[in-house]
């Protein structure tokens, strides 16, 4: 008998855990488990490969190219062997977070960059354990599994989230995660979670160091590398047929941009731009491309020369978005003027607004004005606004 506390146990159908057909019975009932396997060589194969099975199901699920499916698969055998829904959660968030890694979802960054910025953060996270009165290898296990989930949910469709809710989503995953790496190994989960959170943010921080200075008005522009490819990459696979398309107008062509991108750049809180090109019949868009200067922490603006041409077509313009609701810049003005002289092609700039307002300027008005006025900004009252 198992435990004589156990009414159940009393039953002869379900002391052995209603599997009175697949167990042995030593009291003289005989399981059909002796027919199938007398020696038991096959339970103890299975006893001695268990431990494994977690990680055999992660490398066999990351090669057919499915995270999602190993960290299903590793909660489900975490529940099925005895451990809490917590432990399930947490061994879940935790394998694809490693398969992520190995599948390179973070953004399209590299390996060596994923790398650096996991190393450095769960370095960070062992040296604060320590000083805290901890264990180094548990901090850097907790903060190095932290940082490494939070990166890996850059590879996640967040739909129209914005930034701000994309990175405190991911700070709550590495908490997640680095708590539960904790517990499983011996440690506190409110400790592991601390610094799971931390390596979280620090992992985005890392991602946000890059700056530069625009010489133009002197603000200072923090850029993300990983916001950059990010937007670029999302806005190219959302304008799709609009790259193929030969619009009537550049109006037209700005109006199908605009419908595609403008969610994206306020998700990423960053600038998006694509050329204009005049071809035989109407205008293309060239494919899109963004800097990942972040708007809302200084300086804001995207260099449209790095998005891509038209084969045989004749640059026009450019269309560009501004996360906020505010219409043209000085800069956008001044470029718009200059490319028309560099390309001796009249130059029209559109703005796409947060709002859904699309703005026109053609630098036609500042060439045609026999007295230029003070500051480039006064131009913005020859804007017109799109219907």
């Amino acid at each position: 008998m198992q435990d004589s506390k156990d009414t159940q146990a009393y039953n002869r159908y379900t002391y052995v855990r209603n599997n009175p057909l697949t167990l042995t019975d030593p009291s003289g009932f005989f399981g059909l488990g002796n027919l199938v396997d007398p020696f038991g060589l096959g339970r103890q194969s299975f006893d001695a490969i268990k431990p494994y099975v977690p990680v055999i199901a992660a490398v066999v699920f990351t090669v057919a190219g499915c995270p999602a499916c190993a960290a299903a698969f590793n909660a489900g055998w975490t529940l099925a062997n005895g451990g809490s829904f917590t432990d399930a959660v947490g061994v879940g968030m935790s394998t694809y977070a490693l398969s992520s890694l190995a599948m390179g979802n973070f953004g399209g960054l590299s390996g060596a960059q994923i790398a650096i910025r996991v190393g450095f953060a769960a370095f960070a996270g062992g040296v604060m354990s320590e000083l805290q009165g901890g264990k180094f290898g548990a901090g850097f296990l907790a903060a190095g599994l932290g940082a490494g989930a939070g990166g890996a949910m850059e590879g996640v469709n967040w739909g129209n989230a914005s930034r701000a809710t994309i990175v405190t989503a991911k700070i709550i995953v590495g908490g997640i995660v680095g708590g539960t790496a904790s517990a499983l190994t011996g440690g506190k989960f409110a400790n592991g979670a601390a610094l799971g959170a931390f390596a979280a943010a620090l992992y985005e921080g890392i991602a946000s160091t890059d700056t530069r200075l625009y010489d133009g008005d002197g603000s200072t522009e923090y850029i993300d590398s990983q916001v950059g490819e990010s937007a670029t990459r999302d806005a190219n696979e959302a304008l799709g047929d609009v790259l193929q398309t030969t619009y009537a107008s550049e109006e037209d062509a700005a109006k199908a941009w605009s419908g595609k991108v403008r969610a994206i750049a306020n998700k990423y809180d960053t600038e998006i731009a694509s050329k204009n090109f005049g071809v035989k019949g109407g205008y293309r868009l060239g494919s899109a491309y963004s800097d990942g200067v972040i708007c809302s922490r200084g300086g804001c603006s995207v260099e449209p020369n790095l998005g891509g041409d038209v084969s045989g077509g004749v640059r026009v313009g450019v269309i560009h978005n501004h996360p906020g609701n505010d219409i043209f810049s000085g800069r956008d003005l001044r470029t718009t003027a200059y490319d028309s002289r560099y390309f001796r092609v009249n130059q029209t700039a559109f703005v796409s607004l947060r709002n859904g307002e699309i703005w026109k300027w053609s630098a036609k008005s500042y060439f045609d004005l026999d007295n230029p006025l003070p500051r480039w900004e006064d131009y913005n009252r020859f804007s017109e606004k799109l219907k």
